[in-house]
This record gives structure tokens, C-alpha cells and sequence, in this order.
């Protein structure tokens, strides 16, 4: 809620001990079908955050899904967390590279960020790309090469630019199609689903 402007309402749903992930985001969308984004503060290994992913991209409800690769790229960037994510060729999952912390804070802020920028009304169209966020440090020591591996697997940085602009760069899911894109396919078919039953009942 520190973004400006802010969400107007957060769901936080709490996972049993033994639970993964992907077993948690399916339980807190039977229980509550009224949300969109979704991230977690749970510790997750790469392969729980990729079966989250997984459901995801086949849930019926429209869903988008904010993960972030808080290791740095080892020698074969190819075993990294967002190039496993870019090879399943994902739309509806979202990865940041950010290892200034082990937390997923910047995925906290990120989807803040889109939750509060999503009005629906006339003219609020945006994209993810040069925005700012609240709560989180830009990352300035980033690496020519890991931008370049960021790049070549579809992650987003939260990036330092002329040292005074924090920026998220380039904003895009896993399969490079940009977020405002998908999250205006999803909004548009709601309303259109929305408009239909209203006249049909």
C-alpha cells in the first residue's frame, strides 16, 4: 500500500506446513475468486515457484504470477530459475532478477504497483516498463552480463538509469509479451463475459 496510487484491497492467504506452492495458489483461489496478481513470502525452491507457474498458465480464472530469482546466474546461465521459466514460453508469469535480497519484496512491490495503476477507467492505460516502486532499493551494481542474460531470458530488472531514475526494465512476462498486454486481454474478456450474462439474465 505504499505505492501512489495504491490497491485498494490485498488477499494474503497462508500456506499449511507441508504445502507447496502451486498446491497453496490453488487453494486460496477456491476459497476467494475476486484477485488477479499473485506472489509469495514463503521460502520456495525453483521447482515449487515452476509448478505455481505451471498452474497458473492453465488456471480458468485469469491469474498473473510475480516471481523473482534472488541467486545470482551461475557459469550455465541456462540452469538459472528465469531461463526454466522462459523455456516453458510462460504468458502469465512475470520473473524479476534482483539479488540485493533473499526476499521476494520486489515481487510485492511490483504487483502493488500494477494493482494500483489498474483502474479500468478511460485513459488508464500504461506499461509496466520505467515505473518505480516503493519499499524496494534499485539494484545499481548489475552486471553488463547479467542484463544481457536478463535479456536473453525475459527478466525484469529493477535498474539504476543516468544514476538518478529506478526503473523496472523492460516489463514482461516470460514469453516477452508485455505485462499491460496481457493484463488488457484478460480485463477486456472479463467485461465482455461481464456484459454478456448481464443482458442474457
Amino acid at each position: 500500500f505504499a505505492q501512489r496510487p495504491a490497491p485498494s484491497a490485498v488477499a494474503i492467504g497462508i500456506a499449511a506446513a507441508s504445502e507447496t506452492l502451486d498446491i497453496t495458489l490453488q487453494k486460496c483461489r477456491n476459497e476467494n475468486k475476486d484477485w488477479y496478481g499473485a506472489t509469495y513470502a514463503m521460502d520456495a525452491e525453483d521447482d515449487a515457484i515452476i509448478n505455481a507457474a505451471k498452474y497458473v498458465e492453465t488456471a480458468t480464472i485469469p491469474t498473473v504470477f510475480f516471481c523473482s530469482q534472488n541467486t545470482a546466474f551461475a557459469e550455465d546461465a541456462s540452469t538459472s530459475l528465469v531461463a526454466k521459466l522462459s523455456a516453458l514460453n510462460l504468458k502469465k508469469t512475470i520473473a524479476f532478477y534482483y539479488c540485493l535480497t533473499e526476499t521476494n519484496d520486489i515481487c510485492h512491490a511490483a504487483l502493488g504497483r500494477v494493482c494500483g495503476l489498474n483502474t479500468l477507467t478511460n485513459n488508464s492505460a500504461y506499461t509496466l516498463a520505467y515505473k518505480s516502486l516503493a519499499g524496494v532499493s534499485a539494484w545499481k551494481e548489475i552486471s553488463a552480463k547479467e542484463q544481457s542474460y536478463c535479456t536473453q531470458y525475459n527478466a525484469n530488472m529493477y535498474d539504476v538509469v543516468g544514476d538518478t531514475y529506478n526503473i523496472i526494465l523492460p516489463g514482461i512476462m516470460c514469453d516477452g509479451t508485455h505485462f499491460d498486454e496481457v493484463f488488457a486481454l484478460d480485463a477486456t474478456r472479463q467485461m465482455i463475459q461481464l456484459g454478456v450474462m448481464s443482458i442474457l439474465s
